[in-house]
């Protein structure tokens, strides 16, 4: 049995990271992903604790995290 070194491992995960990057670019449907970075622009610019002040959030407690 062999055995990859840490080096290799690494390389391996990153091409496979690519890969990954390559095959999926877009995942997630358009409405979804809008509402992720408007409450992830929101989070940044108020804070996590301030999230619900949003009105397009309804998700429940602890989801953004």
């Amino acid at each position: 049995m062999s055995v990859f070194s840490f080096r290799q491992q690494v390389v391996f995960a990153f091409l496979l990271f690519v890969l990954l990057l390559l095959l999926v670019p877009r995942a997630g449907y358009d409405g979804d992903v809008h509402y992720w970075i408007e409450w992830a622009s929101y989070i940044f610019e108020h804070g996590l604790g301030n999230v619900y002040q949003l009105e397009s959030n309804n998700y429940n407690p602890l989801y953004h995290h």
